[in-house]
Protein backbone atom coordinates (compact mmCIF):
# COMPACT_ATOMS: atom_id res chain seq x y z
CA UNK A 1 0.00 0.00 0.00
CA UNK A 2 2.72 2.26 0.89
CA UNK A 3 4.42 1.44 -2.74
CA UNK A 4 1.23 2.29 -4.16
CA UNK A 5 0.57 5.90 -2.34
CA UNK A 6 4.23 6.70 -3.41
CA UNK A 7 2.82 5.84 -7.19
CA UNK A 8 -0.05 8.23 -6.76
CA UNK A 9 2.18 11.25 -5.26
CA UNK A 10 5.13 11.03 -7.95
CA UNK A 11 3.15 13.65 -10.35
CA UNK A 12 3.42 16.25 -7.41
CA UNK A 13 7.26 16.08 -7.63
CA UNK A 14 7.69 16.88 -4.36
CA UNK A 15 10.09 14.60 -2.77
CA UNK A 16 9.64 16.64 0.69
CA UNK A 17 5.75 16.27 0.26
CA UNK A 18 5.81 12.51 -0.41
CA UNK A 19 8.28 11.90 2.53
CA UNK A 20 5.95 13.41 4.91
CA UNK A 21 2.65 12.15 3.66
CA UNK A 22 4.47 8.58 3.42
CA UNK A 23 5.82 8.69 7.41
CA UNK A 24 1.91 9.98 8.32
CA UNK A 25 0.77 6.66 6.23
CA UNK A 26 3.82 5.20 8.52
CA UNK A 27 3.07 6.56 11.70
CA UNK A 28 -1.26 5.16 11.31
CA UNK A 29 0.03 2.11 11.07
CA UNK A 30 1.87 2.01 14.30
CA UNK A 31 -0.99 3.66 16.42
CA UNK A 32 -3.74 1.67 15.02
CA UNK A 33 -1.93 -1.88 15.71
CA UNK A 34 -0.13 -0.18 18.94
CA UNK A 35 -3.51 0.74 20.51
CA UNK A 36 -4.91 -2.19 19.17
CA UNK A 37 -2.55 -4.83 20.67
CA UNK A 38 -3.45 -2.65 23.86
CA UNK A 39 -7.04 -3.01 24.18
CA UNK A 40 -6.65 -7.02 23.21
CA UNK A 41 -3.94 -7.60 25.85
CA UNK A 42 -5.98 -5.49 28.74
CA UNK A 43 -9.40 -7.57 27.58
CA UNK A 44 -7.16 -10.70 27.88
CA UNK A 45 -6.05 -10.09 31.34
CA UNK A 46 -8.96 -8.43 33.23
CA UNK A 47 -11.22 -11.93 31.77
CA UNK A 48 -8.70 -14.00 32.92
CA UNK A 49 -8.66 -16.29 29.40
CA UNK A 50 -5.16 -16.14 28.68
CA UNK A 51 -4.58 -20.19 28.27
CA UNK A 52 -7.96 -20.18 26.07
CA UNK A 53 -6.65 -17.25 24.14
CA UNK A 54 -3.54 -19.11 24.03
CA UNK A 55 -4.78 -22.07 22.59
CA UNK A 56 -6.86 -20.12 19.62
CA UNK A 57 -3.98 -17.84 18.96
CA UNK A 58 -2.19 -20.85 18.26
CA UNK A 59 -4.18 -23.17 16.13
CA UNK A 60 -4.86 -19.80 13.88
CA UNK A 61 -1.17 -19.02 13.78
CA UNK A 62 -0.44 -22.68 12.74
CA UNK A 63 -3.74 -22.32 10.24
CA UNK A 64 -2.75 -19.06 8.93
CA UNK A 65 1.00 -20.59 8.22
CA UNK A 66 -0.53 -23.57 6.68
CA UNK A 67 -2.61 -21.31 4.45
CA UNK A 68 0.42 -19.01 3.81
CA UNK A 69 2.54 -21.58 2.23
CA UNK A 70 -0.41 -23.28 0.24
CA UNK A 71 -0.97 -20.18 -1.56
CA UNK A 72 2.43 -19.82 -3.04
CA UNK A 73 2.05 -23.98 -3.88
CA UNK A 74 -1.36 -22.69 -5.01
CA UNK A 75 0.17 -20.33 -7.69
CA UNK A 76 -2.59 -17.20 -8.61
CA UNK A 77 -5.70 -19.52 -7.22
CA UNK A 78 -4.35 -20.29 -4.02
CA UNK A 79 -6.19 -19.42 -1.08
CA UNK A 80 -6.49 -15.15 -0.68
CA UNK A 81 -7.09 -15.58 2.97
CA UNK A 82 -3.63 -13.31 3.80
CA UNK A 83 -4.18 -10.51 1.88
CA UNK A 84 -6.42 -7.45 1.57
CA UNK A 85 -10.17 -8.39 0.54
CA UNK A 86 -11.19 -6.46 -2.61
CA UNK A 87 -13.62 -4.50 -0.60
CA UNK A 88 -11.31 -3.09 1.36
CA UNK A 89 -8.81 -2.11 -1.70
CA UNK A 90 -11.94 -0.67 -3.11
CA UNK A 91 -12.07 1.82 -0.07
CA UNK A 92 -8.80 2.42 0.15
CA UNK A 93 -7.96 3.48 -3.46
CA UNK A 94 -9.81 6.28 -2.98
CA UNK A 95 -7.74 7.96 -0.39
CA UNK A 96 -4.69 6.92 -1.93
CA UNK A 97 -5.55 9.12 -5.13
CA UNK A 98 -6.16 12.04 -2.88
CA UNK A 99 -2.75 11.92 -2.01
CA UNK A 100 -2.74 14.54 1.38
CA UNK A 101 -1.53 14.24 4.53
CA UNK A 102 -5.01 13.36 6.55
CA UNK A 103 -5.83 10.85 3.95
CA UNK A 104 -2.36 9.13 4.36
CA UNK A 105 -3.75 9.17 7.97
CA UNK A 106 -6.55 7.57 6.55
CA UNK A 107 -5.64 4.98 4.60
CA UNK A 108 -3.07 3.96 7.59
CA UNK A 109 -5.44 3.35 9.80
CA UNK A 110 -8.06 1.50 7.09
CA UNK A 111 -4.78 -0.58 6.19
CA UNK A 112 -4.57 -1.49 9.94
CA UNK A 113 -8.34 -2.37 9.99
CA UNK A 114 -8.59 -4.69 6.92
CA UNK A 115 -4.85 -6.27 7.54
CA UNK A 116 -5.44 -6.95 11.11
CA UNK A 117 -7.28 -10.10 10.38
CA UNK A 118 -4.63 -11.06 7.95
CA UNK A 119 -1.83 -10.50 10.69
CA UNK A 120 -3.96 -11.18 13.55
CA UNK A 121 -2.69 -14.53 14.11
CA UNK A 122 1.23 -13.42 14.87
CA UNK A 123 -0.18 -11.03 16.70
CA UNK A 124 -2.33 -13.17 18.77
CA UNK A 125 -0.06 -15.15 19.26
CA UNK A 126 2.52 -12.71 20.75
CA UNK A 127 0.13 -11.31 22.78
CA UNK A 128 -1.03 -14.46 24.60
CA UNK A 129 2.74 -15.42 25.27
CA UNK A 130 2.88 -11.76 27.12
CA UNK A 131 0.21 -12.19 29.17
CA UNK A 132 0.99 -15.33 30.41
CA UNK A 133 4.25 -13.66 31.83
CA UNK A 134 3.31 -10.30 32.64
CA UNK A 135 0.93 -8.02 32.99
CA UNK A 136 -0.25 -5.13 30.72
CA UNK A 137 2.12 -2.42 32.08
CA UNK A 138 4.92 -4.67 32.15
CA UNK A 139 4.05 -6.25 28.26
CA UNK A 140 3.85 -2.41 26.74
CA UNK A 141 7.26 -2.12 26.13
CA UNK A 142 7.16 -5.34 24.45
CA UNK A 143 4.12 -4.14 22.52
CA UNK A 144 6.39 -1.35 21.44
CA UNK A 145 8.78 -2.81 20.60
CA UNK A 146 7.11 -5.32 18.37
CA UNK A 147 4.98 -2.94 16.50
CA UNK A 148 8.80 -0.96 16.01
CA UNK A 149 9.57 -4.02 14.14
CA UNK A 150 6.37 -4.57 12.08
CA UNK A 151 6.37 -1.21 10.86
CA UNK A 152 10.26 -1.24 10.06
CA UNK A 153 9.84 -2.73 6.88
CA UNK A 154 7.69 0.10 5.65
CA UNK A 155 10.54 2.71 7.13
CA UNK A 156 12.76 0.74 5.04
CA UNK A 157 11.05 1.45 1.61
CA UNK A 158 10.69 4.92 2.46
CA UNK A 159 14.12 5.09 3.44
CA UNK A 160 14.92 3.48 -0.12
CA UNK A 161 12.77 5.69 -1.72
CA UNK A 162 13.91 8.43 -0.09
CA UNK A 163 17.92 8.10 -1.55
CA UNK A 164 16.30 8.40 -4.96
CA UNK A 165 15.28 4.79 -5.58
CA UNK A 166 13.00 4.55 -8.23
CA UNK A 167 9.71 3.92 -6.82
CA UNK A 168 8.46 1.76 -9.63
CA UNK A 169 11.40 -1.17 -9.10
CA UNK A 170 10.68 -1.10 -5.60
CA UNK A 171 6.55 -1.97 -7.05
CA UNK A 172 8.47 -4.72 -9.43
CA UNK A 173 10.51 -5.72 -6.41
CA UNK A 174 7.62 -6.29 -4.41
CA UNK A 175 5.54 -8.37 -7.00
CA UNK A 176 8.77 -10.83 -7.61
CA UNK A 177 9.60 -11.18 -4.27
CA UNK A 178 5.79 -12.13 -2.94
CA UNK A 179 5.72 -15.64 -3.47
CA UNK A 180 9.02 -15.87 -0.96
CA UNK A 181 7.97 -13.43 1.66
CA UNK A 182 4.41 -15.24 1.74
CA UNK A 183 6.30 -18.88 2.74
CA UNK A 184 8.74 -17.08 5.21
CA UNK A 185 5.53 -15.82 6.65
CA UNK A 186 4.09 -19.01 6.66
CA UNK A 187 6.66 -21.25 8.53
CA UNK A 188 7.28 -18.16 11.04
CA UNK A 189 3.56 -18.39 12.17
CA UNK A 190 3.79 -21.92 12.40
CA UNK A 191 6.72 -21.80 14.28
CA UNK A 192 5.58 -19.47 16.83
CA UNK A 193 1.58 -21.61 16.90
CA UNK A 194 3.92 -24.33 18.57
CA UNK A 195 5.92 -22.37 20.46
CA UNK A 196 2.62 -21.19 21.90
CA UNK A 197 1.14 -24.52 22.08
CA UNK A 198 4.66 -25.74 24.00
CA UNK A 199 4.65 -22.85 26.75
CA UNK A 200 1.30 -23.48 27.85
CA UNK A 201 0.81 -27.75 27.54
Amino acid sequence: VLIFLMLSLISLESRKKMLIVGSVFIFAVFCFYFLSGLGIFAVIQSAGISRMISFIAAAIAIAAGVISILSVIGGEQGPALLSIPERGKGIIEPYIKKASIPAAFTVGILVGMFELPCTGGIYLAILSLLSNRMSVMEGIPYLLLYNLFFILPLVIILGVFAIGFPVERLEQWQTGSRRGVRVIMGVVMILLGIILLLEIL
